[in-house]
Parts: C-alpha cells; structure tokens; sequence
C-alpha cells in the first residue's frame, strides 16, 4: 500500500501489512493524507462504508482510502493523532458466467 499527499498526487511512503493486515507509517508529519491499497490478485474491493466504522472497508473500487487528517500534535489515543480505522476489505472475485451455463444446460436437458 503506498501513502501519498492528501491530493493523492504526490507518493510519500509505501509498506506491506502484517499477516494480521495491521501497517504503520512512522514520523508523518501534520498534514492530509490518502493511502491507496493494491488489490490482491483474484479478489475485488468490497463496498466502502458498508458495516461498522471498525469492520467495513474504507476505500473505493479503484483502491483509494478517503483524506486523511493527521495532527502529531495529539495524543496517540486520539484519531487524529493516530488513526487505526483506515482499512480495506477484499473478497474472492466470482465469475457468475459459468455458474449460469450449467444452469442452462441441465435445466435444457429433456
């Protein structure tokens, strides 16, 4: 996943996440912020927002997380000073077309 400036033009850092998907980027300065996540292969983005604030996914279908405000001035338990629910969420891409064939053919089989 690669952070950029919070116009997104501009990349800043990169990192991998951990098994359990937690990341870190260390020593930001103040600022805007927009993380956009690479899609594993074989799977496809699932719905931004959908769930709970802690359990849904945070980016859109092209992999981008919405801005990021980070003030280090904060305490690390606030969000602003650190933010741990920017996320994303993936799932298994499905092809239907196939599934449908074999529901033609055997319902046209006498």
């Amino acid at each position: 996943m690669v952070l950029y400036d919070g116009a997104g033009t501009r990349k800043r850092d990169s990192t991998t996440t951990s098994s359990t998907g937690a990341y870190v980027y260390e020593k930001l300065a103040s600022g805007s912020y927009k993380l956009r996540f690479s899609t594993p292969t074989g799977t496809v983005a699932t719905t931004a927002g959908a769930g709970s604030d802690a359990t849904d996914s945070d980016i859109n279908s092209l992999g981008w997380s919405h801005t990021i405000t980070i003030d280090v001035s904060k305490a690390l338990t606030d969000t602003l000073g650190v933010n741990k629910q920017v996320d994303a969420g993936f799932r298994a891409q499905v092809s239907f077309a196939r599934d449908v064939n074999s529901i033609l053919v055997a319902s046209c089989q006498p």
